[in-house]
């Protein structure tokens, strides 16, 4: 049988979290809390106790698969938006396209007011207008 590594695991759950991979990108992750946030889900994975030094190790080395790009725009250009006060709603079907799509979004605007909801089958940014 084939043993998983401990780092593959490490990057399969950061590239499934993203607000982990907000704050990596970003530089104000804590490795060393991240991956105590890790260890448990780890140790399930594998069915073993893992080394928390370990796993410090994995995410620093985790790779950021993702480049900044502007996808963004065509799923707004796409939606229709109803805006009653200042404040706009999307809801966008959940899927991976849309989610990093999403944090690279939140990853755009560091100053302004932008929230994800994330539900079982859409994902919906709420959005303050005065940043565009």
């Amino acid at each position: 049988m084939v043993e998983i590594s401990l780092s593959k695991i490490v990057q399969s759950l950061i590239e499934n979290d993203l607000a982990l991979q907000d704050s990596l990108e970003r530089g104000y992750g804590n490795y060393s809390a991240i991956a105590r946030l890790l260890k448990p889900k780890v140790e399930e994975i594998l069915g073993r106790k893992v080394k928390l030094e370990g796993l410090i190790t994995s995410v620093k080395r985790a790779r950021l698969s993702y480049e900044p790009r502007l996808d963004y725009l065509k799923i707004v250009a796409k939606s229709v938006i109803n805006l009653r006060t200042d404040v706009a709603k999307l809801s966008l079907e959940k899927s991976k396209r849309t989610i990093e799509t999403a944090r690279k979004t939140l990853a755009s605007y560091p100053g302004a007011f932008l929230q994800v909801l994330e539900g079982v089958t859409t994902l919906t940014l709420v959005v303050d207008q005065r940043i565009f």
